[in-house]
């Protein structure tokens, strides 16, 4: 499973991130990034964002012992 985390830029200068579990492992910035602009521009965060900052998939390895 992966988890798409969207960083954004606040007023502050601060960076603002949201995370959303169980995204597709084929992501790529073309479909990413206008939906993060999209974001910022109708004002969807909780946060004061200005800007896209960055975005990432996360993945998380288990190797089970026993």
């Amino acid at each position: 499973m992966k988890t798409l985390r969207m960083e954004f830029s606040t007023v502050e200068g601060k960076k603002y991130s949201v995370s959303l579990p169980y995204a597709k492992d084929d992501l790529t910035e073309a479909q990413v990034r206008p939906v993060m602009e999209l974001m910022v521009q109708k004002g969807f965060l909780a946060a004061p964002v200005n800007g896209v900052s960055g975005c990432s998939l996360v993945g998380r390895e288990v190797n089970r012992l026993f």
